[in-house]
């Protein structure tokens, strides 16, 4: 099977959630998951990080959450920043109860999906990453089909020169 390293930003004031995020992703999938204070750190990042085919990068924004300058912070516009920074790292955006009805907004701005924060939110993360890596894993794997078949096809075309030239 095509191993791939799911990259995960957490950009959280308050991640209580993070502990048992690394407990339950680290030994069940290549998961790496990194903590950042705020939206601009994760961001500033970006443009000096590497983005192999096989591996896949999810960043975890709440919705609203304290800066490091105890300064509220819109997650919408995080999402925007990280876009505009790589197109290759997805966003999931985590919502408090009260939050929620700007699912479909988060949606529509580009977010993967939005996730409530709940007793089930590890789980529902978890889904997300499994759901994408399935489908990363698939697009590698007809690649590297494609690849073999070039490949047999170019040694098809190179024996039957061989053939013509020998007679």
């Amino acid at each position: 099977m095509t191993d791939i390293l799911v990259n995960l930003y957490v950009v959280d004031s308050n991640p209580t959630y993070l502990t048992e995020l690394m407990q339950t992703l680290s030994p069940s999938l290549r998961c790496r998951v990194m903590q950042y204070g705020g939206g601009e750190q994760l961001v500033s990042e970006l443009p000096d990080m590497e983005f192999p085919p096989n591996q896949m990068h999810i960043a975890l924004v709440a919705y609203q959450f304290m800066a490091q300058t105890h300064m509220t912070l819109n997650g919408l516009e995080v999402l925007e920043s990280i876009q505009r920074a790589s197109p290759h790292v997805m966003v999931v955006m985590l919502a408090n109860g009260n939050e929620v009805e700007y699912s479909a907004l988060a949606v529509a701005e580009g977010a993967l999906a939005v996730v409530p924060r709940s007793s089930t939110m590890v789980i529902q993360i978890t889904s997300v990453i499994l759901r994408y890596t399935s489908t990363t894993r698939v697009t590698i794997r007809r690649l590297q089909l494609l690849k073999l078949l070039i490949a047999l096809c170019v040694g098809v075309v190179l024996f039957c020169i061989a053939l013509v030239v020998c007679q």
